[in-house]
């Protein structure tokens, strides 16, 4: 009984074993880790269905952008860009549609692309083909940025 007992112990301390808890925080994704800061207009999260790639395009308040990519096996590249002052009204009129009609579903289908946008202290998410036409117009205007277009 003491040897079980013993035994016992020695697992609940193997168990707590593992290193810093920081590390373990810093390495667990927080669920609004792209949450903007105070002078980030948004941040948006594309993630491929079939293709393990993940994007995140966080634009500033002035139009300054930067794009992380994580493309799997591929590795990671973030670019440093400026958003085209006609792209950006185009974002911003968006972003006000959006503010006023929430999209309705949840993004659930695994085969397909999945946004997920963080502004105004909100976040939505979003996929392609279970959008209405507000909706459409301000995610195609973040997908062709994150895509290189409307770039200086």
């Amino acid at each position: 009984m003491v040897r079980y007992l013993g035994m016992a112990v020695i697992c609940l301390l193997l168990a707590g074993c593992g290193g810093d808890p920081a590390e373990k925080r810093a390495a667990t994704p927080t669920p609004h880790a792209a949450s903007p800061a105070p002078d980030r207009l948004l941040a948006l999260q594309r993630l491929g269905g079939v293709v393990a790639t993940s994007e995140t395009l966080y634009v500033e308040r002035d139009g300054a952008a930067s794009l992380d990519r994580r493309h799997g096996g591929a590795g990671r590249r973030v670019e440093h860009f400026r958003i085209a002052r006609e792209r950006m009204d185009a974002i911003l009129r968006g972003l006000q549609r959006l503010r006023a009609h929430p999209p309705r579903e949840y993004a659930d289908d695994p085969d397909r692309v999945a946004y997920t946008l963080w502004a105004s202290g909100h976040s939505y998410r979003a996929q392609p083909g279970r959008m209405d036409r507000r909706e459409q117009r301000l995610f195609r205007a973040l997908e062709g940025v994150i895509d290189g277009q409307a770039r200086e």
